[in-house]
């Protein structure tokens, strides 16, 4: 099976996700508004990821896909 970003965001809580991303200290904690329903979506979440440098994105995803398979 391969890892889909977006199903992967949709499943997981918003504070689950922001406990990742602040404890990678990857910037993009703090690019979104925790608070904001409309940017914890998987959409805006998933638009957010995809424009960090490639660097920091992969790494992102290659946990989140590591994540999905445990």
């Amino acid at each position: 099976m391969d890892f889909n970003l977006k199903r992967f965001l949709r499943r997981t809580p918003p504070d689950v996700l922001r406990q990742y991303l602040d404890a990678r200290n990857s910037g993009l904690s703090d690019q979104v508004n925790w608070r904001s329903p409309t940017q914890t979506e998987p959409d805006a979440l998933f638009a957010a990821i995809t424009v960090l440098p490639q660097r920091d994105r992969d790494a992102i995803i290659t946990d989140f896909g590591n994540a999905e398979q445990l």
